[in-house]
């Protein structure tokens, strides 16, 4: 597993209080996940700046539903293939 990726299933297990063992998490979207409301939304947004150290700008953040998502934003950013 790529580094990115388990950081990523990190930020969204704490994030949205996962169980640590959810095999569908590389497969999550908003829509499957009921801990996913604006405030998870928000969690994870923060969480992912934090560890990446990087800014999402507002409105791409927004629009990010799934952990597909997650880790393509994350990856644009920090410039990572």
């Amino acid at each position: 597993m790529k580094e990115v990726e388990r950081k990523i299933i990190d930020i969204f297990r704490a994030s949205l209080s996962l169980e640590t063992d959810d095999p569908g998490i590389l497969a999550l979207t908003r829509p499957q996940c009921s801990k996913w409301d604006s405030m998870g939304h928000l969690n994870l947004i923060l969480a992912a700046e934090d560890v990446f150290q990087v800014s999402i700008p507002e409105e791409q953040g927004a629009q990010i539903a799934s952990f597909a998502e997650m880790e393509a934003m994350v990856r644009r950013l920090k410039k990572i293939s």
